[in-house]
């Protein structure tokens, strides 16, 4: 990971927090919390956007790549013995630890 993503997902963390801390003062009345709150939420939407594995070029492992479709690592696992799909990276001549998957 570069020190830009690490700095960025450090961001996202700090932002999480402050928005935290801001909920409970949404529902007084004034306008400023909400304010905040809001402009917080777009920065912290920007920032994650920026941070997804598929625009950093990090790939994923067999469980990661499995939870993104929404299926078990073992169907995943079968749909690449049978050419449905291919990994970005073989490290590895068996199991789902011998995989990389690319995020895009």
């Amino acid at each position: 990971m570069t020190p830009a993503y690490l700095a960025l997902a450090r961001a996202r963390d700090h932002i999480v927090e402050w928005l935290e801390k801001l909920e409970p003062r949404l529902d007084d009345g004034e306008p400023e919390p909400r304010r905040e709150y809001a402009r917080l939420a777009e920065v912290l939407a920007a920032i994650t956007a920026q941070i997804r594995p598929e625009m950093t070029g990090e790939l994923l492992t067999t469980k990661q790549m499995a939870e993104r479709l929404g299926i078990a690592p073992k169907t995943l696992l079968r749909q690449k013995a049978s050419g449905k799909i291919t990994p970005a990276k073989v490290l590895g001549k068996r199991g789902p630890a011998a995989f990389r998957w690319s995020a895009r």
